[in-house]
């Protein structure tokens, strides 16, 4: 069984993207979510507050407490909207690729997100949808917008806001799986309004714990930028 977390600070999107989860995710999917008080009446749902400080830590708290009880989890971003079949390409995808391969995460694509992942980036046609779109694609680093990943495979994010995905992404190669994106599509809304300042800012506060508990992703990162 398979349960959706998801960690909060209180977004005006989340009411959308649980009402999502209402119309398109199967009623026996448990629903984990940290740092709002909700509650579906269409799934058996788990809440408690979020007392962390960053995104990873957010997101460990959330995910390993549902790995208590489930053996594979979704974690979706407060920010998102589900369509009709993106659970279920999520689950037949992840399911057709583990026959074959150590999947880490199977993600979404989306449009809003890092290159690979974006469907504003495709460029092969397919009729009213670019071909890529259909399929299951390779990545090295992904963003968990939307993405299932088993308990066996996952590793803590770094107590860090940016980087922490490209973070867990290499740790999670680096235990010997493999990352994926899959035909599943989530609405994506993001955070647009961050300033560059702001993204300068998220960019440098990084730094030291990268610098020391990652020090060959730092010189990829940093030391290029002189910064």
């Amino acid at each position: 069984m398979t349960a959706i977390v998801v960690a909060t600070t209180g977004s005006k999107c989340l009411p959308v993207m649980l009402a999502s989860i209402e119309s398109y995710v199967p009623r026996d999917v448990e629903i984990y979510v940290i740092g709002a008080p909700v509650h579906l009446y269409s799934h058996e749902t788990h809440w408690d507050i979020n007392d962390t400080t960053n995104f990873g830590d957010a997101y460990n708290k959330v995910a390993n407490w549902a790995f208590q009880k489930h053996d594979r989890i979704i974690l979706a971003n407060d920010d998102i909207v589900l369509t009709p079949t993106s659970y279920q390409y999520m689950v037949e995808d992840y399911d057709m690729v583990a026959k074959d391969h150590k999947v880490g995460y199977m993600a979404c694509k989306t449009d809003y997100a890092r290159p690979a992942q974006n469907i504003r980036c495709y460029r092969k046609p397919g009729g009213v949808r670019y071909a890529e779109e259909g399929m299951v694609l390779y990545a090295e680093a992904i963003s968990p917008i939307f993405a299932m990943i088993s308990k066996e495979a996952w590793v803590d994010f770094g107590p860090i806001n940016w980087f922490s995905d490209d973070v867990q992404s290499d740790d999670i190669i680096k235990k010997g799986y493999r990352n994926f994106i899959s035909r599943s599509y989530v609405h994506h809304v993001g955070s647009q309004t961050l300033g560059e300042e702001n993204y300068t800012k998220s960019y440098l506060e990084a730094k030291p714990w990268i610098e020391a508990n990652r020090p060959e992703l730092f010189k990829k990162w940093y030391e290029p930028h002189g910064s």
